[in-house]
């Protein structure tokens, strides 16, 4: 029921838990951090607007820039968002102008407030109906002749979206967020500069964009490795895909949200901040809570379940302690575990006597102890 914004979320995080193209799905998430919109302005019972978004954003996902940024204006959730059906001739809005180019092409100190304001008479006439959606009213659009970041003429909005995308600090910025989200923060002009430049020669094609991030040597470097604080939707639904398991989406929206994370819903125009934000008390203790319901079970009745397979993270041929912890740890960690955490789990698992001579019920329990101490474990929430 696309009415209710719970139904909403668990919608598209059942669609992320069961498709068979999760690099997609997770460029579509991208999207939505990227060029956001959310359901505190949009408002809860208009939830169906921010599905068709993200179905927008799926058919999309992939493909030239320019075309995602001439629809999302037409976007009726991100028309609510940014005000932007309400700019008319004569009162421009200037939210969406701004954020155009701060957020989404060029980033701070590229553009002057004359271009903004420039750029929101470009963007008047674009209206909304009740139920209808998108339209354009002519007589509210501004028709004049307009100068925006250096070039004259009677510009509307796809013609403000050619112009920024022409500009000289539209590839690497595209560049740097793309290699931001799927590397690592901050990186270096040197690394950045191969990769705007096939960000300017495809046309801004995400699909070409993405391929020379996932290639450059600087996707494969230590700085890399592990420099990714997974979000609750990363952790939920990579633990879940990882164990193989399909849940009812419902049950992950309250998990996610525990965590800091709705879909559908972040916190302003900038998206989620990410980084250790990610990582405060209260949220720490979700995902800990997260882990051990995994392995452990939750609910009651019909609605009771049981805990993943243990088998799933352990080679169940794996008979003593260091098996068991190398076994696992293999499984979620990469293997990297320094070795006082070893000691530690090799300690857990033989408590009371040797794992070796346990038998299959206390060993089932020990494993889903292993399992649940490593998903809450520094190196699992790091990508």
């Amino acid at each position: 029921d696309f009415t209710k914004p719970r139904d909403a979320i668990a919608w598209w995080m059942a669609r992320m838990l069961r498709t068979a193209s999760p690099l997609r799905e997770r460029v579509v998430l991208f999207w939505h951090g990227l060029l956001t919109s959310g359901l505190s302005k949009v408002g809860p019972e208009r939830a169906a607007l921010m599905v068709a978004q993200n179905a927008f954003f799926r058919a999309n996902a992939l493909g030239p820039y320019d075309v995602l940024l001439k629809g999302i204006v037409r976007d009726p959730a991100m028309m609510l968002w940014l005000d932007i059906h309400t700019s008319k001739k004569g009162s421009p809005n200037e939210n969406y102008a701004r954020e155009l180019m701060e957020l989404f092409t060029l980033g701070p100190g590229n553009y002057t407030e004359q271009d903004i304001r420039e750029s929101a008479r470009a963007h008047t006439g674009y209206s909304l109906r009740p139920r209808r959606g998108y339209f354009f009213d002519p007589a509210q659009h501004d028709g004049g002749s307009k100068t925006f970041l250096g070039q004259t003429g009677n510009f509307d909005a796809d013609g403000i979206v050619d112009i920024v995308l022409a500009q000289d600090a539209a590839p690497a910025f595209f560049a740097e967020r793309v290699f931001e989200e799927f590397a690592y923060r901050r990186p270096e002009p040197s690394v950045i500069e191969p990769i705007a430049r096939v960000a300017r020669e495809s046309g801004f094609e995400m699909r070409a964009v993405l391929r020379a991030v996932l290639t450059s040597e600087a996707f494969y470097a230590p700085e890399a490795y592990r420099a990714i604080v997974r979000s609750p939707v990363e952790f939920v639904i990579g633990s879940l895909r990882l164990a193989g398991l399909t849940i009812d989406g419902r049950v992950l929206v309250a998990a996610c949200r525990s965590m800091g994370q709705t879909l559908f819903d972040p916190p302003n125009v900038a998206g989620w901040p990410g980084g250790r934000t990610w990582l405060g008390t209260s949220t720490w203790f979700a995902r800990v809570n997260a882990a051990g319901a995994l392995m452990n079970g939750f609910g009651a009745g019909r609605e009771r379940f049981a805990g993943a397979p243990t088998e799933t993270f352990v080679d169940p041929s794996a008979r003593t302690s260091d098996e068991a912890v190398d076994a696992a740890a293999l499984t979620l960690v990469d293997g990297v575990l320094d070795e006082a955490s070893r000691a530690t789990l090799r300690a857990f698992l033989d408590e009371g006597g040797p794992f070796a001579s346990l038998g299959e019920s206390a060993r089932q329990e020990r494993l889903r102890g292993l399992v649940t101490l490593l998903l809450a474990s520094p190196g699992y929430q790091l990508a």
